[in-house]
């Protein structure tokens, strides 16, 4: 996977940023397909529904990607042989 990143708080705040950005553009895209293209408005709105989908999907992945590695360092650190 990656090597080490944010995690806690740091990375709740960046996905939380990364769905803002993005559904903002969606909805820029949604507004610019209405006034653009309304004649193409279904084949467009399924295009851009599936991209939206597919950039939420992967902010989600990987802040849970973050978390599952973050909580294995976490059961490494705490299974060491120590005094």
């Amino acid at each position: 996977m990656s090597g080490p990143g944010p995690s806690g708080p740091e990375l709740d705040a960046l996905a939380a940023a990364a769905i803002s950005l993005e559904e903002e553009r969606h909805r820029r895209r949604l507004r610019e397909i209405e006034q653009t293209e309304p004649a193409r408005w279904d084949e467009l709105l399924a295009e851009e529904n599936q991209t939206h989908l597919k950039l939420l999907t992967e902010v989600y992945v990987g802040l849970a990607d973050r978390r599952l590695q973050g909580s294995q360092t976490k059961q490494e650190e705490g299974s060491g042989c120590g005094p």
